[in-house]
């Protein structure tokens, strides 16, 4: 399903009467696939979505869960209560907040991602910011990124790695540094 400014027009909260700011575009997610570009719009998906992919700009988005989720453009914001078995973000200033996540591939600049449990997170673009409680592996090439763990099993930051923090406060993290001024900080225990 793909809705543009003709299939928003019917389901505008202007065209009905109810105040913009805080009205919100329903989407039955079970339906199929959904494409979200209409910029400037506030979607609550219900249901367990399979693929949604968010292609508009300054898009403010609720869902329960997804199996994926793919976000491509600029300052959106994405609350997901329940799991996203993978997440692909290619655009920049996006905030995303789950509870779980699968999967995470950073390519863009600027995400804001704050998780209680992620699997593997791979990042390739510049000035992340991630808070997470745990994590599998975290795998940066990036820039400037600052990562924030309760737990992370392994770390890589890449020979394309530059100037990245990433500070582990709990259990024993395994560390691999081939970059250049990363500074990576894990939980040691003391006797």
């Amino acid at each position: 399903m793909t809705l543009g400014a003709s299939a928003l027009l019917l389901l505008s909260p202007l065209a009905v009467g109810v105040d913009a700011a805080q009205a919100a575009t329903v989407i039955d997610c079970t339906a199929g696939p959904v494409t979200l570009q209409q910029a400037l719009t506030v979607y609550e998906l219900q249901g367990a979505c399979g693929r949604v992919e968010i292609t508009g700009t300054n898009i403010t988005v609720s869902l329960t869960s997804a199996a994926e989720l793919r976000i491509s453009n600029t300052n959106e914001t994405v609350t997901a209560a329940g799991r996203i078995d993978e997440l692909v973000v290619t655009g920049a200033g996006v905030v995303v907040r789950a509870s779980t996540i699968g999967t995470t591939t950073a390519r863009g600049i600027r995400l804001r991602l704050d998780a209680d449990e992620v699997g593997v997170i791979r990042v390739r673009g510049g000035s992340a910011r991630m808070h997470v409680g745990s994590a599998t592996r975290l795998t940066t090439s990036g820039i400037d990124g600052r990562f924030r763990f309760d737990r992370l099993v392994r770390v890589l930051a890449t020979r394309d790695a530059v100037a990245n923090d990433v500070v582990v406060r709990k259990g024993a993290t395994r560390v691999s540094d081939a970059g250049r001024s990363n500074r990576i900080r894990v939980h040691t225990r003391r006797g």
